[in-house]
C-alpha cells in the first residue's frame, strides 16, 4: 500500500481504504493474510522506498506466496520496475494480483495477458 499525497488520501486511496479492500479480497479468495508493506508519503517513481526494499528482501527469501495490491500504481509507476519485480516474483514462484484491475499472475490467463502486454509494448504506466 502506498499514498504519496494528501489528495490521494482524500479521494479514496487512503491507506485505510486500500487496506480494507485488500483484506476483503484476500478473505474472499480463502487466502491467509500474512502482513503488509506500507510506503506512506513516498512516490512510486522508483523502487527506493523503505517498504519496497523490505518487500524485495522478503521476495528473495520467499516469505510469502502471493502479493496483493489495491492498484498497480500503488506498487510501481514504471513499466521497467514492474517487469523487474514480476521477473523476481517468477524466480521465487510468487504470484501477483491487483484487487481493482485485471493484472493477475495467479492464473494462466492472467500470465498470458501480462506476457502479451509486455511483448507488445508498455502497459499503462
Amino acid at each position: 500500500m502506498r499514498v504519496s499525497t494528501e489528495e490521494q488520501a482524500t479521494e479514496g486511496f487512503s491507506l485505510a481504504a486500500q487496506q480494507e479492500r485488500c483484506h476483503q479480497f484476500i478473505e474472499s479468495q480463502g487466502w491467509e493474510y500474512d502482513g503488509e508493506y506500507i510506503d506512506d508519503g513516498h512516490s512510486a517513481k522508483n523502487l527506493n522506498r523503505p517498504a519496497m526494499q523490505q518487500l524485495i528482501r522478503d521476495v528473495k527469501e520467499k516469505q510469502f506466496d502471493i502479493l496483493v495490491v489495491y492498484r498497480l500504481d500503488r506498487l510501481v509507476r514504471s513499466v521497467v520496475d514492474l517487469h523487474h519485480l514480476v521477473q523476481l516474483f517468477d524466480e521465487k514462484g510468487i504470484m501477483f494480483k491487483s484487487v481493482t484491475e485485471v493484472f493477475d499472475t495467479t492464473n494462466a490467463m492472467g500470465r498470458f495477458f501480462y506476457n502479451l502486454g509486455w511483448r507488445n509494448g508498455p502497459m499503462g504506466t
